[in-house]
């Protein structure tokens, strides 16, 4: 298995890749539609009230607190863009709840390309290709999920293109919106399912992410992202991931 993170993990636009080994998470929840996959042994993922499921390969959905038992087989994380066009399909389809356990063919299908994958270069086009055909199937273009509202997706749009940079200016998503400032929060709340802010700090803990991933030390990256300190980014760290940032990049 690879000991650096920048060869354990890769980011496209609307989906992240995770390789992780021998991980054990508390509860936490993060805005990613994940698909979990063990490529050597089985999971154990914790969730809703003391409910617990023993699985090759489960869906779980955005903002669904849960914890992971790996065992010390290799196990690939896919977080996809919830608010992507493959993630809304998901949610569409599957109607998710906490957690969905993937049948016996397609956790076949997924750990095969994704062993393959640990020593390919695939595309994003490819992986999306790829998880549309084998999870969705037939049931592609029958979602009944609808698209974003047009004055969210500005706004979001906005924060992911702002927040890597700069602070996201409040004000400016309101007008960019052309709704009042209530009116906003209330929509962007039920049209994602969290709030501006959560979203904000969701993309500022990718940006510290994709930072640690390129070398920079954890408080360093932290400070890049606009956490006000290293206390406050291991808190929001561990209640997304379950883990200390320290433990993924070791």
């Amino acid at each position: 298995m690879p000991t650096r993170l920048q060869d354990r993990i890769k980011f496209y636009d609307e989906i992240t890749i995770f390789l992780g080994q021998s991980i054990k998470t508390k509860p936490h929840a993060h805005h990613a539609l994940e698909i979990i996959i063990g490529l050597e042994t089985p999971l154990e993922i914790r969730y809703a009230t003391n409910k617990t499921l023993k699985t090759r390969g489960a869906i779980i959905k955005p903002d669904a607190s849960h914890g992971i038992s790996c065992g010390k087989g290799l196990t690939i994380f896919v977080h996809i863009d919830p608010e992507s066009n493959l993630g809304n399909q998901i949610n569409g389809v599957f109607n998710l709840s906490e957690v969905i356990d993937l049948d016996t063919t397609i956790n076949q299908k997924l750990s095969t390309y994704f062993y393959n994958y640990l020593s390919q270069h695939y595309s994003e086009s490819n992986v999306k290709a790829y998880l549309t055909q084998s999870i969705l199937g037939e049931r592609t273009g029958t979602s009944i999920a609808e698209g974003l509202d047009s004055r969210v997706q500005r706004v979001i749009s906005y924060i992911k293109n702002t927040c890597k940079k700069e602070a996201v200016n409040f004000q400016h998503l309101v007008s960019l919106s052309e709704l009042s400032q209530g009116r906003l929060m209330h929509l962007f709340k039920d049209e994602t399912g969290i709030t501006i802010r959560k979203y904000i700090l969701w993309c500022r803990m990718q940006k510290a992410i994709e930072l640690m991933a390129k070398g920079s030390k954890i408080k360093e990256a932290a400070n890049s992202a606009g956490f006000s300190d290293s206390s406050h980014f291991n808190r929001t760290f561990v209640s997304m991931f379950g883990i200390n940032p320290s433990e993924m990049i070791k």
